[in-house]
């Protein structure tokens, strides 16, 4: 029983912030000798871990490619145009130079394609269509159209004909709206 590791006392909710502070730290002073090999890293480790790189710890940017590591170009001691190139030379590989077709205006529409013999056939037979009808039109109002002979307006000459006819004169005058 001496070598099982005791079990944490309950929180209860009445205890203060410093109470359970203090309750947690001697806990974990209490720690058994086998868990002391889970302790923090050496110094040594973490001096290699804070030691950022630099500009002259970085790989040619001629040597880069798609599976290079390029997070090292994002270190704050790497100088911001060396960072500027490497991900340049990045975001200009094959892996993220891909066009998805869906772009609405990529498409070139400075050069048309020529109009071609069936649009034209189309358009002549269109404007053939358009002349039957003008035509027909014409010649129902030339047939429709009365001779002078015809014309009961000419057999009766004490008609004149409209033009000539006088003006109504304006009986129903508005009292109410002003001169």
């Amino acid at each position: 029983m001496s070598g099982e590791p005791k079990k944490p006392t309950p929180v209860v909710a009445t205890d203060d912030f410093v109470s359970r502070w203090s309750r947690l730290k001697r806990a974990s002073a209490q720690t058994p000798a086998g868990n002391q090999e889970a302790s923090p890293p050496a110094p040594v480790e973490a001096e290699k871990e804070t030691r950022l790189p630099t500009d002259a710890d970085m790989p040619p940017i001629d040597s880069l490619d798609e599976t290079s590591d390029y997070t090292g170009f994002l270190s704050e001691k790497v100088s911001e145009a060396l960072r500027r190139q490497a991900l340049r030379k990045l975001f200009h590989s094959e892996a993220f130079n891909v066009c998805d077709g869906l772009d609405d205006y990529a498409g070139d529409f400075t050069s048309f394609a020529a109009l071609g013999d069936i649009v034209t056939a189309d358009m002549r037979h269109q404007l053939a269509l358009a002349k039957e009808k003008l035509t027909a039109a014409l010649d129902s109002d030339s047939t429709a159209a009365p001779t002078a002979t015809d014309d009961p307006a000419s057999a009766n000459s004490d008609v004149p004909p409209v033009a000539e006819q006088a003006a109504p004169e304006e009986t129903d005058r508005d009292d109410t709206a002003p001169t």
